[in-house]
């Protein structure tokens, strides 16, 4: 017996249908101009628009039409993939094992940190969160608890019981301690692709989503402004004549940091003149470590990859800063058609749990390129790292098990040579 994927009712978290949608949200929000600080025509914000979007659906599409008229694959052909029981019976064991061995990796970098994020900001510390952890080592430990949390998690959207959801919550717990929105977003955003994956869309959840989602944006604005007062984020976001005034501020929050990185890319496309680099440095600068940062690029380059900001105090930019600045609309161009054949592909690999967890993760990279450049960032390519460690036939472990009775290495499980591979691509005559 084996767990089906069916892929039926999906077109909501299709590839495009988030990308364009993300970009589309981003525009139209700018076209209405309701702060201060879009400066720029709509006729400018949509030409770059335009460039982000077109090779992105052109590659996507290109990709399909290729993959369609390829040679066909059993698994390809009835449009699902089981996986067995006992595949995921040891699976779900090796999880716990590693989850065991992170807690014992996260104590050391509560040890050499000297605490958490959270007592350092309960007691006016210095320190901030890019001081926890081991350097080289923290953001593989990281990503290990990510995956961990989004596996769990679609273990119980597949087979049930709710104890399978301790690792998640303990996730969103921990981004608390460590003081990490970053994380929490980042876990929320995943965990809802995996949901939608498994379980399928309707446009009644959507909807229901969609109303959840605005009314927790009113409250937090509402709340906000009875708190501290919503006087200075006013100020800085300098809202127009077409913001209603009844709006609070949390409203206006969430308008500014959604609009403001297209903002900072027309901005950076006026007053910047791009290197022309075919080595693409900015785009390529999250893939490294802190340490080895500085000795590629020099402390100050960091700043650089940042662009023009329309307004200091918003200095939130789009996963397109660094192509631009790389190498103009042609680097913006070969960015889109990148996350566009990558995220294809793992579009068409969504057959298995681990195909799943896969793409839920790059769906979170393609809504948060209106943001950030996740494709090029080391906690990212790490939780693709470990999924790839965790999810194979032959079990993952730094220490191989061990008999407690004669001390001897167990051997292999036989059973699992045996079992169809449901991740090995078969040409099909």
């Amino acid at each position: 017996m084996g767990i089906s994927f069916n892929r039926a009712n999906h077109a909501l978290i299709h590839p495009l249908t988030l990308f364009i949608s993300v970009w589309a949200l981003c525009f139209l929000l700018y076209a209405m101009h309701l702060s201060g600080l879009l400066v720029f025509k709509t006729v400018e914000a949509g030409r770059m628009v335009w460039w982000i979007i077109a090779p992105f659906a052109v590659a996507n599409v290109i990709f399909n039409i290729f993959y369609a008229i390829s040679p066909k694959t059993p698994s390809r052909i009835s449009g699902k993939v089981i996986d067995d029981e006992a595949y995921l019976e040891r699976i779900e064991r090796n999880l716990d094992w590693w989850f065991r061995c992170w807690i014992a990796l996260t104590a050391v970098e509560v040890v050499f940190s000297g605490g958490v994020p959270i007592v350092w900001l309960l007691f006016g510390s210095s320190k901030i969160y890019d001081n926890f952890g081991l350097p080289f080592i923290h953001v593989f430990v990281s990503s290990l608890l990510s995956v961990l949390a989004l596996a769990k998690l679609g273990l119980y959207l597949l087979r049930g019981d709710r104890h399978r959801l301790f690792i998640p919550i303990f996730q969103l717990l921990w981004s608390m301690v460590i003081v990490s929105r970053g994380v929490m977003i980042t876990a929320l955003i995943q965990g809802v692709v995996l949901w939608l994956c498994i379980k399928g869309t309707n446009l009644k959840i959507l909807f229901r989503t969609t109303v959840i989602f605005i009314a927790a944006v009113f409250l937090f604005g509402y709340v906000g402004d009875a708190r501290s007062g919503a006087d200075y984020f006013r100020g800085l976001a300098d809202p127009t004549a077409n913001y209603p005034d009844w709006m609070p501020s949390g409203v206006l929050w969430a308008y500014v940091y959604i609009t403001s990185p297209l903002g900072n890319l027309v901005n950076t496309s006026f007053i910047s003149k791009p290197s022309y680099d075919v080595l693409f440095p900015h785009t390529i600068y999250g893939l490294f470590p802190n340490p080895i940062k500085d000795v590629i690029y020099g402390k100050d380059f960091e700043y650089e990859t940042r662009g023009d900001m329309v307004n200091a105090g918003l200095g939130v930019s789009s996963a397109y800063i660094g192509p631009y600045r790389d190498n103009g609309y042609t680097g913006i161009a070969c960015f889109s058609i990148l996350i566009g054949i990558i995220s294809a592909y793992f579009w068409k690999k969504r057959r298995t749990l681990r195909g799943q967890l896969l793409y839920s993760i790059m769906a979170e990279c393609l809504v948060f390129t209106v943001f950030f450049n996740f494709l090029f960032y080391t906690p990212f390519l790490g939780q693709f790292i470990w999924i790839y460690l965790l999810f194979t036939r032959k079990t993952f472990r730094i220490f191989p098990r061990v008999n407690r009775l004669s001390t001897s290495v167990m051997p292999a499980e036989p059973a699992t040579a045996l079992q169809p591979d449901p991740y090995r691509e078969v040409s099909h005559a």
